[in-house]
């Protein structure tokens, strides 16, 4: 079995490590298909590759590229997981595994929305998990405002402390930029709030840290990573 993670910048990501012991019986490999452009990710379909994980910034880029998608991953217009099939590559987002698997034990009643730092296609898989809970989500991002986006500008204290959710599913405070962390009004987190980032490399991010420093709740990204990983494996293997 031949597998690869499609992205650019991918030189951190763990997901080799993740599916070597699964391959070695197998003997399989998984390599790190870094790509500058579209055309790069379409050079890489032409191969033959048995499998793929895409990663920023391809998520919803590569769609175009795919024959098929699986009705969950066109709702949320974005993938993570490609099989090659009978009649070419298909689509999945099984993100949407690893969001639940980190989110669900935490949930409770208090939580009716949540703030998603970011609106790529990681920030529309937590928002198709929250709409299935019924917490009403809300992208933030640096330039667009709508009805259901606010800027980062727009993050004050009431808004703070009117989500206790907040998702960052944006790559700020990734390798190598450890340093870096959301712009949010920090003094507004309290003990109520629970704080999930998605960013697994470092575990224990800037953003996390400054968080607990305020008596919030943090989640890390590796528990979305590994469930994420377990679902594209499994469908790797039903399509053998």
């Amino acid at each position: 079995m031949k597998l690869g993670l499609l992205g650019k910048d991918i030189g951190h990501s763990m997901s080799p490590s993740l599916f070597s012991k699964r391959l070695e019986p197998l003997k399989g490999s998984y390599s790190l298909c870094s790509c500058n452009s579209l055309e790069d990710v379409s050079g890489y379909l032409m191969k033959d590759y048995d499998g793929f994980n895409v990663t920023i910034p391809y998520k919803s880029s590569i769609m175009d590229l795919l024959d098929d998608l699986d009705p969950e991953a066109e709702t949320i217009g974005a993938v993570n997981t490609l099989l090659r099939c009978k009649e070419g590559w298909k689509g999945y987002n099984t993100d949407i595994k690893g969001i639940e698997d980190t989110l669900s034990p935490h949930i409770t009643t208090w939580h009716t929305k949540a703030l998603i730092l970011g609106t790529g296609g990681a920030a529309r898989a937590a928002a198709h998990v929250l709409r299935s809970w019924e917490i009403w989500p809300t992208f933030v991002s640096r330039s667009l405002s709508n009805e259901d986006t606010l800027r980062y500008s727009d993050l004050d204290h009431h808004v703070i402390q009117e989500y206790l959710l907040i998702i960052n599913a944006s790559p700020v405070g990734q390798w190598p930029d450890v340093e870096q962390r959301p712009l949010i009004p920090y003094e507004s987190i309290g003990q109520e709030h629970l704080v999930f980032d998605m960013v697994y490399n470092p575990v224990m991010t800037s953003f996390l840290k400054a968080v607990e420093q305020q008596g919030g709740k943090t989640l890390d990204g590796m528990t979305m990573l590994q469930g994420q990983a377990k679902a594209s494996w499994k469908l790797w293997q039903q399509g053998k």
